[in-house]
């Protein structure tokens, strides 16, 4: 079409914009294939015993506030000879390897990496328009047909992010959290009195990475002893209490424990076969040290075997009226527990 000495070009088709235009399309389809999400969320691999996908998530969001379905974020877990390792990819990146005495410990060093990375990851470069319009060119009097095409910018790749790394020199130092643990424990013992009685106990324990610090209490129940051949005699019972400082072998589920320090308690009896029966008292100062097992079949709570050994420091004598001594507490003593400990929030 001509007007006043100019054509005007029509609009080119899209067999002419394929042929006429192949850069563009290019880039374009190379910046469709860039800008794909990969599949979005936290994706939570842990054997049995470690946090489930549901808390890791949770985690991320209550204690981080990070959304855990944005980007992409893949968390493997598995255990090793000393603990616990981690890889975290991110957006499909090179993995990154976490280390940790405990597989909760190990889940929150990791959920701080993904919230660390999606804080630092940039804004997704602006997409050029698809379709650029192509101007109206005034032909000169020889007809050379010209097209001018809207340059097409490159699409640039998202700039890494320096952040993001740095949690993984932190998380790599296999810092274990102080954590805090209460349980009991029965079984049976003799320690102040010679003689097997029931003990019942109850403890606090704190503890750290491989080590850890108990404080408990204990009773043992009352236990008749009579002088030989009579009906004369007493019931003695016993309330003790000890501080333990502890190592802690082993990594994972099962631990050992090898605990030491001082005890004190008291003898307390009351008499038997006498007409006016007295409640004498003594005191009691040792020494305990315990060696057990720990098995840790929920991150909250855990099973203790313990056979703990005492050595009296003093030995407390008991008799009745003017007769010769009923007993004498034992220098060395002895006792198992089975125990039930769980941890704090």
């Amino acid at each position: 079409m001509e007007a006043h000495g100019y054509r005007i070009q029509p609009p080119p088709t899209l067999r002419g914009f394929w042929h006429s235009s192949p850069n563009v399309l290019a880039a374009s389809v190379t910046l469709l294939l860039l800008t794909t999400p990969e599949a979005t969320g936290l994706r939570w691999h842990a054997p049995q015993g470690c946090p489930s996908q549901a808390e890791a998530a949770t985690y991320l969001d209550t204690e981080l506030q990070c959304d855990p379905t944005v980007g992409s974020s893949e968390v493997r877990v598995a255990a090793t000879p000393d603990g616990w390792r981690a890889e975290v990819r991110i957006d499909g990146g090179d993995p990154r390897a976490l280390t940790a005495g405990s597989c909760e410990d190990l889940m929150a060093a990791a959920m701080v990496v993904v919230a660390v990375a999606r804080d630092a990851q940039p804004e997704p470069p602006p997409q050029p328009d698809p379709s650029p319009q192509e101007p109206i060119v005034p032909l000169a009097p020889a007809p050379v047909r010209q097209v001018v095409h809207d340059p097409v910018a490159e699409p640039q790749q998202p700039r890494s992010a320096p952040l993001a790394t740095r949690p993984r020199e932190e998380a790599t130092g296999s810092h274990v959290p102080v954590t805090h643990w209460v349980g009991v424990d029965a079984g049976v013992a003799a320690i102040h009195v010679p003689a097997i009685s029931a003990r019942l106990g109850a403890r606090y324990v704190l503890r750290g990475d491989r080590w850890a610090v108990r404080a408990g209490a204990h009773y043992e129940t009352p236990r008749r002893l009579l002088y030989p051949d009579t009906t004369v005699g007493g019931r003695f019972w016993t309330v003790a209490a000890d501080v333990l400082g502890c190592y802690e072998p082993g990594r994972g589920s099962v631990t050992g424990a090898m605990c030491a320090g001082p005890a004190a308690g008291g003898v307390v009896g009351a008499g038997v076969g006498v007409p006016s029966p007295r409640r004498p008292r003594a005191a009691w100062v040792g020494a305990h040290a315990l060696a057990g097992l720990r098995w840790a079949w929920n991150p909250r709570w855990r099973l203790s075997l313990d056979a703990l050994f005492a050595v009296g420091l003093n030995r407390p004598a008991f008799h009745i009226g003017s007769r010769e001594s009923l007993f004498e507490s034992p220098q060395l003593g002895g006792a198992g527990m089975l125990g039930i400990e769980r941890r704090l929030p």
